[in-house]
């Protein structure tokens, strides 16, 4: 009955390639937010190379640098998840031979007991033959109970340690899903830097517009004047003729 409860909590293979699959996407989708996040830095840091941003930089650095810390510990989540997945595929190493080791002497309990049978059955008379065996094979039910304890204590450990990977996992998951409502924040007050921007270059261009109009029509009162003088000039010395 024991054996049994033992055996019933067995973790299969494919549920530890199951959790080892889950963290490489999870390394994986650390790796494309980090790309993403480098490339909207790469922009962030163009757009406000222009004059007009200048008075944003200590702002925006500030933001910045709160990105950068929450990545930072994203990453540093990430690095403990790949600790905590090594130690599990160990202990899954390990948890695999002990349970092999158990077979193996279950095994060799069996044949024990089968030969142990035969013995009985065929020499009845040699009791210290059946002492030594009967010595024997309780030296391996205490050897198995210890198997089993061991074992119990590994699966045990093997379940603890799947909890905390699946709680860093949806941890990582919040992380990543405030990352990128950071960033959309970023794009957002980017877009209306943009267009402050835009409406002061109207603006500007507006204003030399309107002195372009001013001077053009200094320009033709000055052609105006010209001219008039000209023919007051020639008016004269036709008078003095």
């Amino acid at each position: 009955m024991e054996m049994d409860e033992v055996v019933d909590r067995n973790y299969s293979h494919e549920e530890i390639k199951d959790l080892e699959q889950k963290y490489f996407e999870l390394e994986a989708d650390n790796k494309r937010i980090s790309n993403e996040l480098a490339n909207e830095f790469s922009k962030v840091r163009d757009a406000y190379r222009m004059k007009e941003y200048k008075k944003n930089l200590s702002t925006f650095r500030s933001e910045k640098e709160t990105i950068i810390q929450r990545y930072v510990m994203k990453m540093i989540n990430s690095k403990f998840i790949e600790n905590l997945s090594t130690t599990l595929r160990a202990e899954s190493a390990n948890l695999k031979k002990v349970t092999t080791d158990y077979e193996v002497m279950c095994n060799e309990y069996d044949k024990l007991k089968i030969h142990l049978e035969n013995e009985n059955f065929k020499n009845k008379n040699k009791q210290n033959n059946h002492s030594l065996l009967y010595n024997e094979i309780t030296n391996l039910k205490i050897q198995n109970k210890e198997y089993k304890k061991t074992l119990s204590t590994l699966r045990s450990e093997k379940e603890v340690l799947t909890n905390q990977l699946a709680e860093l996992v949806v941890e990582n998951k919040k992380l990543t899903v405030k990352i990128r409502h950071l960033l959309h924040l970023l794009k957002v007050q980017t877009i209306n830097y943009s267009a402050i921007l835009n409406k002061m270059i109207d603006s500007k261009l507006k204003q030399f517009e309107d002195k372009l109009k001013e001077q053009s029509k200094y320009d033709r009162l000055a052609t105006d004047i010209k001219v008039r003088m000209e023919k007051s000039v020639n008016f004269k010395k036709d008078l003095t003729n």
